[in-house]
């Protein structure tokens, strides 16, 4: 089921990004560089089981990476996404795509 749900986002992704670069057909062709691509990362408190808390800093190594803030500011704490060429973390709001 996971690989469907993740086939279909990558198929819709594939389409914004063909409108918005103006190559469809190109962006069509996209392909994941491994198996672990598309992923989906859901951050979620479960009754007897450790709290996560973030994964370490990272490059994401795709040709397209985003992020959808799904949940309120005020039910978590930390997060964020650092860019060292702008030596800032930005914090999204619930609903606000980066």
């Amino acid at each position: 089921m996971v690989s469907n749900y993740t086939d279909n986002i990558l198929h819709d992704v594939k389409k914004i990004v063909g409108v918005i670069f103006g190559m469809r057909r190109e962006a069509m062709r996209l392909r994941p560089r491994s198996w672990k691509e598309p992923h989906l990362l859901l951050y979620q408190a479960l009754d007897g089981k450790p709290h996560h808390t973030g994964i370490e800093m990272h490059y994401d190594g795709c040709d397209v990476t985003w992020q959808a803030m799904l949940t309120r500011q005020d039910e978590y704490e930390g997060g964020g996404t650092y860019f060292r060429s702008l030596r800032k973390t930005i914090r999204l709001k619930q609903g606000q795509v980066l």
